[in-house]
């Protein structure tokens, strides 16, 4: 055997927690299905079936004593994280490789669980950037470049306590939106030289769900069109979620202002 383990559930314990991992930090439906069944290969289960799509993985197979066996896992969130992608897939190539001791493949799950890539800094630091370079490439002043920046840090800051709280992200979405939008609105009320417009275009990119939208596209040239189509509906009900907050926002403010 590849890997010395006595326990059948322990060895797909590990393949569905991978396969979960890889999915919810971003990972498109092929990869995940390709791994989980090279992942199944190399635990020496045989007729390794796999069906996965954003919110589960069904897995159905054989085991070396010609036991069948089906298991599913619920998936409840999707983040983006592609380094744990990356260091899931070197995990997964170390298995099939012959890592054989299933401590040390738990404590590499376990420490790639736990990892955050970028510092809080690091975050806030990439959310001020990235709207200020939106703001501008979408044709606003250097006041509107400047502006948007507080913006970004209070769009990082109100994430991050909605995470704590709430895991719909349509309903984020909407509150993000709504956020960002008052603040622009606010800030052209306050310095007429601004252009709210511009600086609700730029700091609503942060907020566009381009990877769930290209992952879509992706899993239906793939020819995983069940699960193509409902990324695409996902990614669809996200952006609309973001246009529910700033239409509502703008409804009110503009009779206000």
């Amino acid at each position: 055997m590849i890997l010395n383990m006595k326990d059948t559930d322990n060895k797909i314990k590990i393949i569905l927690d991978i396969g979960q991992m890889l999915l919810s930090n971003g990972a498109d439906v092929n990869r995940v299905e390709d791994t989980t069944i090279r992942l199944a290969n190399a635990f020496e289960f045989r007729d390794c079936q796999v069906h996965a799509i954003n919110s589960s993985i069904i897995l159905t197979l054989t085991s070396p004593d010609d036991e069948i066996v089906t298991r599913a896992r619920r998936i409840t969130r999707i983040d983006t994280d592609l380094d744990k992608v990356d260091e899931l897939n070197n995990l997964s190539r170390k298995i099939c490789s012959g890592m054989k001791e299933p401590g040390s493949i738990e404590n590499e799950m376990e420490r790639i669980r736990a990892s955050a890539p970028y510092s809080p800094f690091m975050m806030y630091f990439a959310y001020a950037i990235s709207a200020s370079f939106f703001t501008l490439f979408f044709g606003g002043s250097w006041q509107d470049m400047l502006y948007s920046v507080p913006i970004a840090l209070m769009l990082r800051f109100v994430k991050v306590e909605l995470s704590q709280f709430n895991n719909n992200k349509m309903v984020d979405n909407i509150i993000l939106s709504a956020v960002l939008t008052f603040l622009a609105l606010i800030g052209q009320r306050l310095f007429p030289i601004l252009h709210s417009d511009l600086i609700i275009i730029g700091d609503i990119m942060l907020l566009i769900p381009g990877l769930a939208f290209c992952n879509s596209i992706h899993d239906m040239v793939m020819g995983d069109t069940i699960s193509g189509v409902l990324s695409m509906f996902d990614a669809v009900l996200r952006a609309l979620s973001i246009a529910i907050g700033y239409v509502a926002v703008w409804a009110v403010m503009g009779r206000l202002l």
